[in-house]
């Protein structure tokens, strides 16, 4: 009677397990033990915990347990427990001791896959039917294994982006130092003996007098529109002697080399790397800033780091972007004006239409809460010419230093203009 018992017990679990992804709930609910297991004590002393008091160390497991059982005990709604318990087990990795150093973050990746990739089974027969002492049959476990082939390629591909999503939060690096600014070295005096030749052009090179004039001067440059009106004015020369050797400059600060062509100590580049587009002749050297409360991209893709020329030479590194639409909140622009003056124009909302581009040498935001900086040195990390679809990806709190963009239609909302 007692093995009767147990024969009917294990077939009656049997038909449980087989209806709800048990080793999926399983192995998650190992994750958060496991996890929280690492919190109590330490690998030789190394330990390492996030949030007021360890407060992830409480948090994480539980939601891990938590998602294994509900994937037992409702397992109709096992897609969203199997996402959560992914995005917890990835995060884990740098919330509480590595992800259980390790051990926990693979437990919860295999875990939420399989449950992510488990489909129901057809009922099997009922027990009262058969005989209790003869073996099942074969043709049961054949049916078992044809439905678990596709099963197995779902978990494998689940898996495969919940390690893909690991290396990119632990492969991308952080903003990488930079070098002081170089300092300007000393001007030498002039030769007393001579008189200076006088520069051209007089007072009305200077650009002041006009706002109207500044503020469309400062638009066209930001767009590509208009040549060079101002050439630099000469250096006095003494007509008595050799003119003076001129004073050791910095590179721009938008990057590139400097405009005498000299070698600057570049950090490398480790990503594509593209030719500069060709209708794009030079741009400002001053990059204008560009600031929001939101910037929602639409089909956005990195398409790599090029060099803009500069106008007067020289060029400039910066990030090249696509999209196919792109909406600011909150938006202000400020280019540079002449007289290294900046002028301000603002809008809410304004949005850019229709195989936009824009070039940046330095890109800063929040996206989901986390600070992005994003610089030729350190790029974004997504794969360069690869756009992404369906979903818009959106950054908070921005800060742009705009070296160029372009677009078919631009439509600004509540535009204000102010110099």
């Amino acid at each position: 009677m007692t093995t009767n018992s147990l024969v009917r017990a294990w077939r009656t679990f049997r038909v449980w397990r087989r209806t709800r992804p048990f080793w999926g709930g399983l192995f998650t609910v190992l994750a958060g033990l496991e996890i929280f297991a690492t919190t109590q004590g330490s690998l030789g002393g190394l330990s390492f915990q996030m949030g007021p008091t360890g407060f992830l160390s409480w948090l994480i497991p539980a939601i891990l347990v938590t998602c294994g059982l509900l994937m037992w005990f409702t397992p109709a709604q096992r897609l969203f427990y199997a996402i959560v318990a992914a995005v917890t087990a990835v995060f884990s990795l740098i919330g509480v001791n590595l992800g259980g150093f390790l051990l926990g973050l693979l437990l919860g990746t295999v875990g939420s896959a399989l449950g992510f990739a488990w489909t129901p089974v057809a009922p099997a027969p009922d027990a009262s039917a058969v005989d209790e002492e003869e073996p099942e049959p074969a043709s049961e476990s054949d049916v078992d294994k044809t439905r678990e082939i596709p099963t197995q390629l779902h978990a494998v591909t689940v898996a495969l982006l919940s390690l893909a999503m690991v290396a990119v939060a632990t492969l991308h690096g952080g903003t990488p130092a930079h070098a002081a600014p170089c300092k300007p070295g000393a001007t030498p005096a002039p030769t007393p003996s001579g008189t200076p030749t006088p520069a051209p052009g007089g007072d009305d090179d200077e650009g002041g007098g006009n706002i109207i004039t500044d503020i469309l001067e400062g638009i066209g440059d930001l767009f590509g529109i208009g040549g060079d009106k101002r050439e630099a004015a000469p250096t006095p020369t003494p007509s008595g002697g050799k003119p003076p050797a001129p004073p050791p400059t910095c590179p721009p600060s938008g990057g590139g080399e400097a405009p005498g062509g000299g070698e600057s100590d570049e950090q490398p580049i480790l990503t594509r790397v593209v030719a500069p587009p060709a209708d794009i002749t030079a741009v400002n050297r001053v990059p204008s800033i560009l600031t929001g409360s939101k910037l929602t991209n639409y089909n956005l893709e990195y398409h790599g780091v090029t060099d803009l020329p500069l106008r007067g030479g020289g060029t400039m590194k910066v990030l090249w972007f696509n999209m196919s639409k792109a909406v600011t909140d909150n938006f202000e622009l400020k280019p540079a004006v002449p007289n290294n003056r900046r002028m301000s124009v603002k809008a809410n909302p304004l949005t850019v239409d229709g195989r936009v581009r824009f070039f940046t040498p330095r890109f800063t935001g929040k996206l989901l809460g986390l600070n992005q900086v994003y610089t030729p040195t350190s790029p974004p990390p997504l794969p360069p010419g690869i756009p992404v679809p369906v979903l818009p990806i959106v950054f908070t709190d921005v800060e742009i230093q705009l070296a160029y963009v372009d677009c078919v239609t631009l439509t600004a909302k509540d535009l204000l203009n102010r110099p």
